[in-house]
């Protein structure tokens, strides 16, 4: 099977253990979980290339984000803070653990770039990023993962035009609002409606919104269909993935009531969209083990090209 399928990158980090507020649905058993994942679709013969992500820079985040939300999370801890934001708590970890997380996309785009040709990668990351705005932290999200790998995607002259898929339950409000200080870079989502409470329609230029207000599988489907058509239509030249699996049945935070073929389809269906193209993929949200460690599983060997 190896020699049928191309091999892909995976950025990850043992920092990213290390955030682990009391109370808190976003644990370090998620990132064990995923990256049982990871180990699974090896097994299967898909090729891993594993590195281990460098924390992100200082100019990295600035890309994308106020200097002063930098601060905050870097001296959070010495200040005694108890949260970053509405539902992102702090603990000693969180900075580790988080800069980790968002230094993984450049990681992986340093490596395509070195790599020479289009190639895959996934970045097995927590905490998540999508909900994490220009100045502010917010739900489970301290910095914006997706936002900072497109800007690296631009900057470190992997490609020029960026296209951002999140397919996480909940609308990536976050990125939605870096994408304007990003460059060439478009956003689409698929979403339930609910909290934030973000993405009821597309916006000024290149952002597209489906939301779904009840569970719906062929729905979902369609939602993804019409963003990939959109997104052709703007004639990306690299993706980034903002991979959710709280869309999936019985995620105890999400469940937009669709299957691990429908999540799978939807990955499967960019793949082949876009077969050439350079593709990031970040995790974002997920709360069912079970559930993310079989999508993670699927989800490595779709980006291999592995049926």
């Amino acid at each position: 099977m190896a020699g049928s399928t191309a091999a892909v990158v995976i950025v990850t980090h043992a920092a990213m253990h290390e955030h682990a507020p009391r109370h808190n649905r976003e644990v370090p058993q998620r990132l064990i979980a995923a990256l049982r994942g990871v180990a699974a679709a090896r097994r299967s013969g898909v090729v891993c290339e594993m590195h281990n992500a460098e924390p992100v820079q200082d100019a990295e985040v600035l890309a994308v984000h106020a200097p002063a939300l930098l601060e905050q999370l870097r001296s959070a801890f010495a200040q005694g803070l108890a949260q970053a934001g509405p539902e992102a708590p702090l603990d000693a970890g969180t900075w580790s653990s988080a800069s980790h997380a968002a230094g993984a996309g450049p990681t992986a785009v340093r490596r395509l770039v070195q790599a020479g040709a289009p190639r895959r990668a996934f970045c097995v990351v927590r905490p998540p990023g999508h909900h994490a705005s220009h100045d502010a932290a917010s739900g489970y999200c301290y910095l914006n993962n997706a936002a900072i790998t497109a800007a690296a995607v631009r900057s470190l002259g992997l490609a020029q035009r960026v296209a951002i898929l999140d397919i996480d339950h909940h609308h990536g409000n976050g990125t939605e609002a870096l994408v304007g200080r990003i460059g060439a870079c478009a956003y689409a989502s698929v979403h339930a409606a609910g909290y934030p409470g973000t993405g009821l329609r597309d916006g000024a230029g290149a952002i597209f919104n489906r939301v779904l207000r009840r569970m719906d599988r062929a729905a979902w489907r369609q939602a993804v269909a019409e963003l990939l058509a959109q997104l052709r239509a703007w004639r990306p030249e690299a993706l980034v993935l903002s991979f959710g699996t709280d869309a999936l049945i019985d995620d105890p935070v999400g469940d937009l009531g669709i299957t691990q073929d429908d999540l799978d389809g939807a990955v499967r269906d960019m793949v082949a969209q876009w077969p050439p193209l350079p593709m990031i993929s970040l995790l974002e949200g997920g709360y069912s083990l079970p559930n993310l460690e079989e999508a993670v599983r699927r989800h490595v060997r779709t980006l291999a090209g592995a049926t």
